[in-house]
């Protein structure tokens, strides 16, 4: 699934889809990304690229809107 956003990377908060929040903010090869949805839950995100741009590095964390936090790596590789 490929999902798009057309949003200042600024930090600041603005509408995506279906009342979700999202905030991004670029920094040299380190993009930073923050959802919140509209149940409370959110999503915490940061990805870098590999030197060669052949492989991207995501690690972040999803809190339930009861509190309960689980943290993932995702790996996407540009074969």
């Amino acid at each position: 699934m490929i999902e798009s956003f057309d949003t200042p990377a600024n930090g600041e908060f603005y509408p995506v889809s279906g009342g979700t929040m999202a905030a991004f903010r670029l920094s040299g090869p380190v993009l930073d990304a923050t959802f919140k949805g509209p149940a409370g839950e959110s999503d915490a995100l940061s990805c870098t690229l590999s030197p060669d741009q052949r492989k991207m590095t995501c690690t972040g964390a999803i809190s339930t809107q009861d509190g309960k936090t689980e943290t993932y790596t995702d790996v996407y590789d540009r074969n």
